[in-house]
């Protein structure tokens, strides 16, 4: 199944990251990924679990952006 749509390689594994990556780009809070997965420590599921993409990266810099010129006043 996984040749016939084009991945090459895919493990269970790969899919936990998936899972912990889109949890956080969607805001679930990170305790309860924590918990999900099984993880003593937090710093497991931030470090290891969670991907940075390119969706939570904007809305990063936009709420900044927002927040900096709002109290700046110059907008």
């Amino acid at each position: 199944m996984i040749e016939k749509i084009g991945l090459k390689h895919l493990r269970l594994y790969d899919l936990r990251h998936t899972n912990a990556t889109l949890m956080f780009e969607y805001g679930v809070n990170v305790k309860i990924a924590q918990q999900r997965f099984g993880h003593a420590s937090i710093l497991t599921t931030m470090d290891i679990c969670s991907h940075v993409t390119e969706k939570v990266e904007k809305e990063a810099a936009e709420k900044l952006d927002k927040n900096i010129f709002e109290t700046l006043d110059i907008g």
